[in-house]
This record gives structure tokens, C-alpha cells and sequence, in this order.
């Protein structure tokens, strides 16, 4: 397995997992392929985990960068998207991330909190005002929240 050891503050992997705005000091990346490109690092079979413990797993994860190769432009996480931490998991068909505005996550999202369990087609969160908006596909679909209050 290959692994990559970033020791760059990344905004994006905080956003995938907690829908929060942090920076990490250290990820890892261990994936069974890699592939750098000119503007694209993609891994297959990936597993991303932060200096504190949260975890993003995918089949595909690429990572587009910007011109000069130092930051993230755009992240993509395909098939089998699970993110997760002590307190939340999501998982999802599809997650976009979009600096510095949004991250969406599409296809059977469901977002798993100590209290609460949401369900829908498409999440999209606005990291600069922290606000969701969970949605079905179709304009007559449900979206499910499912309340666990003792």
C-alpha cells in the first residue's frame, strides 16, 4: 500500500468529517493505488485519517489542486463514502467539496448524530454561514429525520 503523509494544514478534511471549519496539522492516506497527476491526485481505495481521529473512507478520493500544487481546489470522494468521528457518521454515494463555500454530500446521505438521524438524497453545507439544507432528488420525494429523545 502506498501511504502520503501531508504535514500541510487542510482545511477539507475537517469539512468532510465534522461539517465544521478546522485545520489539521497531519493527515494520512493509505490507499491500494495512487495516482499524481498534473493538477489531480487520485487513490483508490482510501482511508483518510486527521491527527485527532477522524476517518473518511471511499473507494475514490481525488484531490484536485490548484495551479502552483499547494492547495486543494476542489476534493471528490466516490463510492462508499463514510465519514465518521467520535460523536457523528455520514455516509453518502458521492461528496463534493467546493472551497471555501460548500461540501455536498449526494446519494443516500444519512447523517448519524447522538440524538438524530437524517435522511435524503442531497446534503448541501454552507461552511461560512454552518447552515445544512438536506434534500430529496425528485421534487415529491421525503426526506426522513428520525428523533431519538428519551
Amino acid at each position: 500500500m502506498k501511504v502520503l503523509q501531508a504535514y500541510k494544514a487542510l482545511t477539507v478534511i475537517a469539512l468532510f468529517f465534522s461539517f465544521i471549519s478546522l485545520s489539521f496539522s497531519k493527515i494520512l492516506i493509505v490507499a491500494s493505488v495512487t495516482n499524481i497527476q498534473k493538477d489531480k491526485v487520485i487513490y483508490k481505495n482510501a482511508t483518510l485519517t486527521t491527527s485527532d481521529g477522524k476517518k473518511l473512507k471511499c473507494d475514490y478520493l481525488i484531490l484536485y489542486l490548484t495551479e502552483n500544487q499547494n492547495d486543494i481546489k476542489k476534493a471528490i470522494a466516490k463510492g462508499h463514502v463514510i465519514f465518521f468521528d467520535k460523536l457523528r457518521r455520514a455516509t453518502a454515494d458521492e461528496a463534493i467539496y467546493n472551497p471555501p463555500n460548500d461540501l455536498i454530500l449526494k446519494g443516500n446521505v444519512v447523517v448519524t448524530a447522538p440524538k438524530a438521524i437524517f435522511k435524503g438524497d442531497i446534503l448541501i453545507y454552507n461552511l461560512q454561514t454552518k447552515n445544512a439544507d438536506l434534500k430529496p432528488s425528485k421534487p415529491n420525494g421525503v426526506v426522513t429525520t428520525i428523533l431519538n429523545i428519551p
